[in-house]
């Protein structure tokens, strides 16, 4: 449980201290240090090796052993943010002054090649926080599996022309609460699979995607005035101050 805490007196000064940042932008795990036999290092808030994990277990160092210091105390900037409050940035030595100390950094966790687009487009992903790192990504999440499905069907082999025809005439066939007259339409459908073709967004590379209907319109846009609707509240709240 550690030493008691010495009692606190009114009016002293205490130090609450909050470690943040260090996020690595393009590896989920972040970027550790490892030691030339390849155990990962772990460090303090000062950049001071405190311990290693050798097979999965965390073994500290002797206390009389050779203090090793990651951080470049020349890069260290102290910044009072308001009274009582200060932010200590810390950077990690250059790639040559750790291998001199028999250190390497090296990724770990999923690669996250997505922000590579963004880093081609020359935007300074450094200086964005987590939180807009992460909305960043959300457009590739959403949009790539679909764009990767699209190209990879071009190289693949196409299924069986009048199984897919049936399928997706019965996918745009509108279900009709009578049972009799839904029965017929789907009747029609079979008989002439291409009743709907008319409706296509794209007449090519079998893209089977319809045109967006009065009806699709309207519902996208009141649904994303509701979803502005609930940050615009979210947003008022969070800056209320009675």
């Amino acid at each position: 449980m550690g030493a008691e805490p010495k009692p606190l007196k009114l009016g002293e000064t205490i130090v609450d201290e909050f470690k943040t940042g260090g996020k690595a932008i393009f590896w989920g795990e972040g970027v550790v240090p490892y030691d030339s036999d390849g155990n990962e290092l772990v460090i303090n808030s000062d950049g001071r090796v405190i311990a290693k994990l050798v097979n999965g277990q965390q073994v500290f160092l002797d206390p009389d052993a050779e203090e090793l210091n990651l951080f470049d105390p020349a890069l260290k900037t102290t910044e009072e943010l308001e009274p009582g409050r200060v932010r200590v940035t810390n950077r990690y030595k250059s790639v040559d002054e750790l291998q001199e100390l028999g250190v390497a950094l090296q990724g770990k966790g999923s690669f996250e090649i997505d922000l590579l687009l963004y880093q081609r487009l020359n935007l300074d992903l450094c200086a964005m926080s987590n939180g807009t790192l992460e909305t960043l990504r959300l457009p590739t999440r959403l949009f790539l599996p679909f764009v990767l499905m699209i190209l990879l069907s071009f190289i693949t082999p196409k299924g069986d022309e009048a199984k897919l025809d049936r399928y997706f005439v019965k996918m745009k066939t509108p279900v009709d609460p009578d049972p009799q007259k839904d029965a017929e339409e789907m009747r029609l459908s079979y008989e002439n699979p291409r009743r709907f073709d008319d409706k296509r967004l794209f007449k090519r590379w079998g893209l089977e995607f319809n045109k967006p209907t009065v009806v699709d319109v309207v519902g996208f846009l009141i649904s994303f005035a509701i979803c502005v609707g609930f940050v615009w509240l979210i947003v008022v709240v969070a800056n209320y101050q009675p």
